[in-house]
């Protein structure tokens, strides 16, 4: 199930992702203040399972000095589990087709890179996180906990939830990594947001505003992050 642990005594309800039903999100992709991408998130539900897709493409005047075009993707089971994670990648300096099957009963996740690896019964992957965050009544004041694996690293998310200053109904949200296990290098090369998702001195911050619209999405460290900003939903 998805992990998302509370530090106050409110009961909150389950992540219903139906919610997001159909959904699209487009948002601009900034690095380093240059609009260098755009994105799209979907989110599509049936009886078996829901999945998760995440296009990310360079914008024309990038693409001359290093093209992104990378598509990623979450299967989850109806109940909320893990079950497959894709990604295809066509960078300038990678291309690659990655596959990873999660098996929840011996808790092992299997690449198609010959790699396996130990998973815990809550980990989740980003874009099951994503959604299972706006899933979710969420107040000021909120502490929240997932734990991902980022391609064979796994990672405690530990986040608090503040109002925001300026703008009524929207909620900050900022997230710090820590190891859940030993952190070792991967057999295999990874794309560039994988790479800058996760590590020792990152950061997630979401600012969620009304009916949970992802407003601003930013990870990475602190002096090469990556920023989305939501242009359309």
């Amino acid at each position: 199930m998805l992990s998302f642990v509370l530090g106050c005594a409110t009961t909150l309800s389950a992540a219903d992702l139906s919610l997001f039903r159909g959904e699209q999100l487009e948002f601009d992709m900034f690095y380093k203040g240059i609009k260098a991408a755009t994105s799209r998130m979907q989110l599509q539900v049936d009886d078996a399972q829901t999945k998760i897709t995440w296009h990310v493409e360079s914008r024309p005047f990038i693409t001359l000095l290093f093209k992104i075009d990378n598509r990623y993707e979450a299967i989850l089971s109806d109940d909320g589990m893990l079950l497959q994670v894709n990604k295809v990648i066509d960078q300038k300096n990678i291309q690659q087709q990655l596959t990873i099957d999660y098996d929840q009963k011996s808790l092992r996740a299997t690449a198609n890179v010959c790699s396996t690896w130990p998973i815990t019964d809550d980990c989740n992957h980003v874009l099951s996180m994503f959604y299972d965050l706006r899933g979710r009544s969420l107040s000021a004041g909120d502490s929240i906990h997932y734990i991902l694996d980022v391609e064979g690293q796994l990672w405690r998310l530990s986040g608090t939830v503040e109002a925001h200053r300026d703008r009524a109904g929207t909620l900050d949200i900022l997230f710090h990594f820590s190891p859940v296990m030993d952190i070792r290098d991967r057999l295999w090369k990874t794309d560039l947001l994988t790479n800058r998702l996760a590590h020792g001195q990152s950061t997630l911050f979401m600012q969620l505003g009304p009916q949970q619209q992802p407003l601003l999405i930013r990870f990475g460290d602190e002096k090469t992050p990556v920023e989305m900003r939501l242009i359309k939903r």
